[in-house]
């Protein structure tokens, strides 16, 4: 089924936010039981599809950053020691929370 979704929902932070209006698709998926019961609690009561919605999307991107550096290894070799190690860093900084 696809229609369009305009529902208020959580941000992580506890506003609320407005969702913009966009094409959906409804499906039906089976889950563990444990995992069904800890993402429902965590999304909250109206949340759920959303939740999902950003796991999937989250695991998609994760897909396309590492065919990306797949193809960059097929066409230049492998990414040199130094350089991974120089990323590491920089993500560890950029992921630190600040206050």
């Amino acid at each position: 089924m696809v229609g369009t979704v305009a529902d208020p929902d959580n941000a992580p932070d506890g506003r609320q936010r407005k969702l913009e209006s966009m094409p959906v698709t409804k499906r039906s998926v089976a889950f563990d039981g444990e995992v069904a019961r800890e993402a429902a609690e965590r999304a909250g009561e109206r949340g759920f599809s959303r939740f999902v919605n950003d796991a999937v999307a989250q695991r998609l991107q994760a897909l396309r950053v590492a065919e990306l550096y797949a193809d960059y290894e097929s066409r230049n070799g492998p990414v040199p020691e130094s350089i991974k190690n120089d990323v590491a860093v920089e993500w560890e900084a950029a992921s630190t929370v600040r206050e």
